[in-house]
């Protein structure tokens, strides 16, 4: 707005603001997906991506970084740095991108700089915050900002400056000191003039800023009130002279090496976000590193060997998309119409194909089952999951084969709850959600054995077989096998399909409590048939008959997956989450040390840990974060086989 780049300020109280178009983020007052805005300021295209702050979002974060230069981190002057601040600081640096923080709200009541520029000091440990501006005034007295890199002062919402108020001598010299040192510690030449005691000019203080902030060894942090539009005007001028410029960002090539630049190298895109709208299709947004995406060109994307037309392409201003020829090289936009593109795919010349490093996304925290409202939905529902789930690349759908049951899995409770009414509003498709059942399966623990005979006569041809089997336990990972030892031709060849086909009908179902059993071999080593009564499907109840027994003799038990665990918690809390890993039959395999983070590393059985963010979000005051990774499987303990046969019996009798 204060660029001109819109008519009317938005506000989230009404939903009118810009990156803020979606229902259910208008309804909730908060960003749920990523967005797209820009802006000109004195000459200079800037591209804002909005995120999410929330950290069940955190695919958004990784889909902005990985297509800007810059990440620039909101703070509430009265609140100071708080859970979101330290997790964003966390995974920025992680990712590697150069940072800026800025306080926002300092015309609040109880705005305070001072407590907010400590509060980040440690949420961003190691970060070297260097202010770039500072307030006049604060709270209800917020008036305007000092400009430390230009020393002149912005007073009130207007573009134009001010001198520097005497009042504030002491602490602008203090500032601009912290300044000066910054830049000249980012440049080795700089750095040698500045010890010799010569004074830095404009020119070379800019010049080190701009080194630093690249380097990531200055954190510029400012300070505004967005609304009153104090400061505004400052800010933009700063990034524009030390942000990182878009010919200084890359999309890597796997092998180490760089792609082409420039506008006339082959294109090259990142594809960072996907929206199909059920009005106007799927629309894809991306930031082009290399070349240009042209209007009637042919691009592919990675992992499809088809290309594909540009056939309409776009500026994005929120919700907006204005009709463009192309896209250059360093600047974001809209493609729409290709129907095989979706979030973290890279897009270039159909007659190219570089291998390029995509973004890497988390594994799923949180999973609900989903089944169809209605009737009329099941007809719609696969298809709709696999839409939703094209639109978030930290979204899957996963048919878990071990509880027969359709799982949609995401980073956190309100990302799924979000995709969840996006299927009702966006498709038009009804839902039943409940928590998903733990996938067990079931094996055996030692040799057993035993025969079957089935007989039956009803006055015609009857049927007749009998069956000796044993059943053995294998190593885990190990799977089915399946042999003979009949010897003399007790049972002729053509019925050990037969035999072979019943036991694997139980084994689908279960022989403890309904899970799939896996890991054991079966032997037939001797039985009976009869010339005239014996036939496939005698042989096929004898085979599933026997196998229940020999399979109850040779000690059948569950297993259950195990999977191992990062946790990442303030020092603080390493007591309360020992003692609580403890109680959930964790194994602790280490402890390592991040700054002023701990990390521990345990195999937890995922019957423990199906709801784990809630609960270390109440351990840690919302400062963790955790990590998981499936194992492998292991044998529930026998105190508690009883009880998961017990609850499973209960489900399938509720449903």
């Amino acid at each position: 707005y204060h660029s001109g780049a819109i008519p009317r300020m938005g506000d989230t109280a009404d939903g009118s603001t810009v990156c803020d178009f979606d229902e259910e983020e208008q309804a909730r007052g908060i960003s749920l997906s990523l967005a797209v805005a820009s802006l000109v300021h004195n000459g200079t295209k800037i591209n804002l991506v909005d995120t999410p702050g929330d950290p069940s979002f955190l695919g958004e974060v990784i889909s902005g970084v990985s297509v800007t230069e810059l990440t620039l981190i909101l703070v509430d002057a009265v609140a100071g740095a708080e859970v979101g601040t330290e997790l964003a600081w966390t995974r920025i640096q992680a990712e590697g991108q150069p940072v800026a923080i800025l306080v926002n709200k300092m015309d609040r009541e109880n705005a305070d700089w001072d407590r907010a520029l400590e509060s980040l000091g440690e949420a961003c440990p190691g970060a070297t915050l260097v202010p770039f501006h500072l307030p006049i005034g604060q709270a209800l007295d917020f008036r305007g900002i000092v400009d430390l890199a230009a020393e002149v002062a912005w007073m009130g919402d207007g573009g134009q400056t001010s001198e520097l108020p005497h009042d504030l001598s002491d602490e602008i010299e203090e500032a601009r000191m912290v300044l000066v040192e910054a830049a000249a510690e980012s440049d080795d030449e700089l750095m040698e003039k500045y010890l010799e005691g010569e004074d830095l000019s404009a020119a070379e203080v800019k010049k080190g800023l701009a080194a630093g902030v690249a380097g990531g060894t200055i954190v510029p942090v400012f300070v505004c009130s967005a609304t009153a539009g104090i400061g505004v005007h400052s800010l933009l001028d700063r990034l524009v002279e030390v942000a990182p410029g878009a010919d200084q960002a890359e999309l890597p090539l796997v092998d180490g090496g760089q792609p082409e630049s420039g506008a006339e190298a082959p294109a090259l895109a990142l594809t960072f976000r996907t929206i199909i709208d059920r009005y106007r299709g799927r629309i894809n947004y991306v930031r082009v590193f290399s070349g240009t995406l042209a209007k009637g060109g042919m691009v592919k994307c990675s992992g499809s060997p088809a290309a594909e037309p540009l056939v309409n392409l776009h500026a994005a201003q929120g919700n907006d998309l204005d009709n463009q020829d192309a896209i250059g090289p360093g600047d974001i936009g809209a493609v729409s119409k290709l129907t095989g593109v979706q979030s973290g795919q890279a897009l270039y010349d159909a007659d190219s194909e570089p291998d390029v490093v995509l973004p890497t996304y988390p594994n799923p925290l949180f999973s609900m089952a989903v089944a169809p409202a209605t009737q009329a939905d099941s007809a719609k529902l696969g298809q709709s999951l696999s839409q939703v789930a094209e639109e978030d690349p930290t979204l899957s759908i996963v048919n878990i084969p071990e509880t027969k049951q359709t799982v949609i899995q995401g980073v956190g409770e309100i990302q799924v709850d979000v995709a969840l009414k996006r299927l009702e509003s966006g498709f038009g498709v009804g839902v039943l959600a409940s928590t998903p059942k733990v996938p067990y399966m079931e094996t055996v623990t030692r040799v057993g054995q035993a025969q079957y005979r089935h007989k039956k006569q009803s006055g015609g041809a009857g049927q007749f077989a009998e069956v000796h089997m044993r059943v053995e336990p294998l190593d885990r990972g190990s799977g089915f096998e399946y042999e003979s030892e009949i010897y003399g031709g007790a049972i002729s060849s053509v019925y050990l399909p037969s035999i072979e086909k019943g036991v694997k009908q139980v084994m689908d179902e279960g022989v403890v409590a309904g899970f799939p059993a896996v890991d054991l071999k079966v032997v037939v080593f001797d039985g009976k048939e009869h010339s005239v009564d014996s036939k496939d499907i005698a042989f096929q109840i004898a085979g599933r008959e026997v196998f229940k027994m020999a399979a109850s003799e040779a000690g059948a038990t569950l297993l259950e997956p195990i999977y191992s665990m990062d946790i990442s918690v303030p020092e603080d809390c390493m007591g309360d989450i020992m003692g609580d890993l403890t109680n959930r039959r964790g194994r602790v395999l280490g402890m390592e040390q991040e700054t002023n983070r701990s990390v521990v590393k345990a195999e937890v059985p995922f019957a423990e840990i199906m709801r784990y963010g809630t609960d270390l979000r109440s351990m840690t005051q919302g400062r963790g974060t955790y990590e998981i990774d499936f194992l492998h499987y292991e044998e529930v303990p026998k105190h508690l086989v009883a009880k998961v046969i017990e609850g499973n019996k209960a489900e399938e009798e509720d449903e």
